[in-house]
């Protein structure tokens, strides 16, 4: 629980800074803290209740790892295998882009009804 096995990370981000969250982070084999996931709601320094916007910072990649460099082309590069946990992951933060703005550290509201 709480740890997230990655493949092909990217090592380009360290810290998130305020008001930024953290998500996925982890140390290099060197000891340095390392970051994979943030995200900001925007525009920065507005108010929450005049925040519309989330940018979401992701450093590793996703792909099957098993079909390595091949020439086939979408469709055909697709397997039909189950999603890795850091596929998981990422599917969730991108579902979560589109969700309401809302203060990311308080748990998820529903949205508003109509």
């Amino acid at each position: 629980m709480g740890q997230l096995p990655l493949t092909q990370p990217k090592f380009d981000a360290t810290i998130a800074h305020a008001p930024g969250l953290r998500w996925i982070y982890g140390t290099r084999s060197s000891s340095q803290e390392t970051l994979f996931h943030y995200t900001f709601n925007t525009p920065i320094g507005s108010a929450e209740d005049q925040q519309c916007g989330k940018v979401l910072f992701s450093d590793f990649h996703v792909e099957e790892p098993k079909l390595g460099l091949t020439q086939l082309y979408f469709p055909a590069e697709c397997v039909n295998d189950a999603m890795t946990p850091q596929d998981l992951a990422l599917e969730f933060m991108l579902f979560d882009l589109s969700s309401c703005i809302q203060k990311d550290t308080d748990p998820p509201k529903p949205p508003p009804p109509h």
